[in-house]
């Protein structure tokens, strides 16, 4: 499948509020809000049960790896400098218009979430066990028991609650991966790029908000569902307030918007295109001076 048909099969299992896994006859549900509304209280059910059979916390755990040397406080805070400093790069690539410094901070960037990934899974590693790890895989696994169903109507569910502690691993293994299969055309760069298809905002631009292009109110539209009008959202006020933006990626176009911005906010103040690239800076929509008529001018 090409990418468009990979994105307008997407669209249409986002509408219908389920995927189907052919595999096994299955319909997937996505989850809403509805769903959910017993969150704390499944989640303190096996919380509890962990804690009963005594299974430590993710910082009783990192107390005793700092203790034997096999973590450390410095590492904590490299974490955190790593976030904000990542976070700093991310606004430089996507305000800066001079393109020597973009290559720059795409670099640094790079290199510096390979050590903030390197990072994390050391200290995954120490508190995989953790009862809120633990607790966390367990409330995954539970939601994705619960959204299978035996009919497209979502009414006859394929398991109980309480079949769901008699699943045996080895199937929880593959309800898992059948689950991650079928959802994988749903992950959020693919709705981004969805929220920006013409065969998306022809009919969405037509709708006068969320509840009248899903017909249901908004606490009961799917997380999917949420996530793509969110996205749609946030592309319609950039093709209103920055038209003419030439691109089809949604990353992209969203930094030239970004682009626009700074141009447009320091009009008239001498703002200088050095080392901007000129056909960016045209696809981005930015007029800028013609600096060799001027030049002949002097001369």
């Amino acid at each position: 499948m090409n990418e468009d048909s990979i994105l307008r099969s997407a669209l249409s299992e986002i509408l219908k509020g389920y995927s189907y896994d052919i595999e096994n006859s299955l319909y997937i549900k996505h989850m809403s809000l509805d769903d959910h509304v017993d969150y704390e209280r499944v989640y303190s059910f096996f919380y509890e049960r962990l804690k009963k059979r005594g299974v430590e916390t993710s910082e009783s755990l990192i107390e005793r790896a700092i203790s034997q040397d096999l973590w450390s406080e410095e590492k904590e805070s490299k974490i955190k400098d790593l976030e904000e400093l990542n976070d700093q790069l991310k606004k430089t690539i996507q305000k800066s218009l001079a393109e020597d410094m973009k290559k720059h901070a795409k670099s640094e960037l790079e290199a510096n979430e390979k050590e903030y990934q390197n990072l994390l899974d050391q200290k995954y590693s120490i508190t995989s066990s953790s009862i809120e790890k633990i607790t966390d895989r367990r409330m995954h696994e539970h939601y994705v028991v619960n959204s299978l169903y035996l009919d497209r109507d979502l009414s006859q569910k394929k398991f109980n609650e309480k079949d769901f502690d008699e699943i045996e691993p080895e199937e929880l293994f593959k309800i898992n991966k059948s689950y991650t299969k079928y959802t994988e055309k749903l992950k959020e760069s693919n709705i981004k790029r969805i929220s920006i298809k013409h065969f998306f905002r022809s009919s969405w631009d037509l709708s006068k908000n969320t509840y009248q292009y899903f017909g249901k109110p908004i606490s009961q539209i799917t997380y999917f569902q949420t996530n793509l009008a969110t996205n749609a959202n946030t592309f319609s006020s950039i093709f209103k307030n920055y038209p003419g933006i030439e691109s089809e990626d949604p990353d992209e176009i969203i930094e030239f918007a970004q682009m626009r911005y700074e141009a447009e906010k320091n009009t008239g103040k001498n703002k200088s295109f050095t080392g901007a690239d000129s056909e960016k800076l045209r696809r981005a929509g930015i007029q800028v001076a013609d600096r060799s008529a001027q030049f002949n001018k002097v001369r």
